[in-house]
């Protein structure tokens, strides 16, 4: 029973740091999702989207020429609600 008590605490020790790391890494990386989207009437190939836990920015080019954007979670925390 002692051995088995001891594999179930180390394989346990092993996934919360597994977890710790993986919530560490989500934490500090800025692009969690990245796109390109695909315009179906105008050629462009300079479209990007990326989205991040605190930040992040888009490119789109609608036939006018590429617009950028930046936008951060500043935005939402001061919102009234």
């Amino acid at each position: 029973m002692n051995s088995r008590r001891r594999l179930s605490m180390f394989i346990s020790l092993i996934i919360f740091i597994a977890v710790l790391s993986l919530i560490a890494a989500a934490l500090f990386t800025d692009y969690w999702s990245e796109s390109r989207p695909i315009n179906r009437k105008f050629n462009s190939v300079n479209n990007y989207v990326n989205l991040g836990l605190f930040k992040g920015s888009r490119q789109l080019d609608w036939g006018l020429g590429p617009r950028h954007k930046s936008f951060s979670g500043n935005i939402l925390a001061s919102a009234n609600i």
